[in-house]
């Protein structure tokens, strides 16, 4: 495998997003944290700019920065939802409060919609062997 096949990304899937399962019938359709997700970078900047000197001096811990950063993720990361109930086990619409909501009870959730969004294999171009490869697996 090449380099541009190990690093190109699908600048379209990027932006137009995928689904990740992530077991127990939920899945989440995400757009790349970065990449060619314009409105994730431009957020990102934003956010730095408004909180850089809190951060450099300390006063401003992870904690402070999260939900700040769950609101980017809703925002400029996550398009749809399936399979996500409350804790009752209803089934809970995919909205910016739920999303919110969701992401803030369940810290360990949004830390994997992180690195899942962030993953360069989740957006690379699929190369004509590999899709030979995946479809003689499956």
């Amino acid at each position: 495998m090449g380099l541009y096949e190990m690093f190109g990304t699908d600048k379209d899937a990027e932006s137009r997003g995928i689904w990740v399962h992530f077991g127990g019938g939920v899945s989440v359709h995400m757009k790349r944290s970065g990449g060619s997700n314009a409105a994730f970078k431009a957020r990102v900047e934003r956010l730095h700019r408004e909180n850089r000197r809190s951060i450099e001096l300390g006063v401003m811990t992870d904690d402070e920065l999260r939900p700040q950063m769950i609101e980017l993720y809703a925002t400029t990361v996550l398009l749809d939802w399936k399979g996500v109930t409350d804790r009752s086990g209803k089934e809970m619409a995919f909205n910016k409060k739920n999303v919110v909501q969701v992401l803030t009870d369940l810290p360990e959730f949004f830390d994997e919609i992180r690195a899942e969004s962030a993953k360069l294999e989740n957006f690379r171009v699929i190369t004509a062997e590999e899709t030979g490869k995946n479809s003689q697996t499956s």
